[in-house]
């Protein structure tokens, strides 16, 4: 993960669901970005063929974050949701 480091940027919203939060990768993915000076938010409220409420729930967190990038993580609502709030 040593490239995390060449990145521009050093804040990431990590947009994930329930689920793998509570399996925890979204901590390991935020501990990995941490290690490389990369603060980082977790967005766990993603749902299956997200709406546009999701959507906006996650828009708000990105709003007030400001990231200068978002990472999906899981399937594809997770990467619908993440595109979509980017």
């Amino acid at each position: 993960m040593e490239y995390l480091k060449d990145l521009d940027g050093k804040k990431a919203l990590i947009v994930t669901d329930e689920a793998l939060r509570r399996l925890g990768f979204p901590d390991r993915v935020a501990g990995l970005l941490k290690e490389s000076s990369i603060e980082s938010k977790v967005f766990d409220g993603v749902k299956p063929d997200p709406s546009s409420i999701e959507v906006e729930k996650g828009v708000k967190v990105a709003k007030e974050f400001q990231p200068d990038w978002i990472v999906g993580l899981g399937g594809g609502s997770s990467m619908d949701t993440a595109k979509a709030v980017w």
